[in-house]
């Protein structure tokens, strides 16, 4: 069973030329939006379409929102990403001419690559140029909803202490006073003639929660 489990997981395992799209000042992004946005942004809502574009990959076939596991051999990182666009549509023919094909792709043209990648995607590969990936489909679009992250994290109250326990330290009391020769007092409004600045005083009430040690 096993067996049958890691060979169903390698034959599905694709071998291709990934390269980097969508970066300020690419000149081949003429396109301006993305092909896969209406459909997302009306299933997911534009929240979690935003979290798939920040990992987003372009793919011609592939459902849109298809999760799928990219890795790049040459320094051994992987990212999982979502479709969220259609492409690369660039093809090569047997004299190594690059054209743009959208449609039918005539005899002797092939397409140079298998997926494009976004910024957030590219960097987290480190991919540099055209690079050969190894890429497999993890789930299909619209299985569920991309798990996008909630901020801020909830976290437990804090435990009181054991009101029974003893301190091992006692409790802290601050008390300055300040004269003509050290530093000037706070100033927080411009007092009367009057009613010269009065000495700063600080008391710190005995901590509620579990007692730290004293700073060394």
């Amino acid at each position: 069973m096993t067996l049958l489990l890691a060979m169903s997981l390698l034959s599905a395992i694709k071998s291709g030329n990934a390269s980097r799209y969508g970066y300020a000042g690419d000149p081949y992004d003429n396109v301006g939006t993305f092909a896969c946005r209406g459909r997302l942004e009306q299933r997911y809502g534009s929240k979690a379409f935003a979290y798939m574009r920040n990992r987003g990959v372009a793919h011609r076939t592939l459902p849109c929102g298809a999760r799928i596991g990219i890795c790049l051999p040459r320094t051994g990182l992987c990212t999982t990403a979502f479709v969220v666009d259609r492409g690369p549509w660039g093809t090569l023919n047997r004299n190594g001419e690059w054209h743009v094909r959208t449609g039918h792709v005539p005899s002797g043209e092939h397409y140079r690559g298998e997926l494009d990648l976004l910024p957030g995607t590219y960097t987290s590969l480190g991919l540099v140029g055209i690079e050969k990936v190894l890429l497999w489909q993890i789930a299909e679009g619209g299985a569920q909803s991309p798990d996008v992250p909630s901020s801020p994290p909830i976290y437990p109250p804090l435990r009181p202490a054991d009101p029974a326990r003893r301190l091992s330290y006692n409790p802290v009391r601050v008390a300055t006073l300040v004269d003509a020769a050290g530093f000037p007092p706070l100033r927080l409004a411009d007092p009367p003639a009057s009613e010269p600045y009065r000495p700063l005083f600080v008391a710190l009430d005995p901590p509620r929660y579990a007692p730290y040690p004293p700073i060394r």
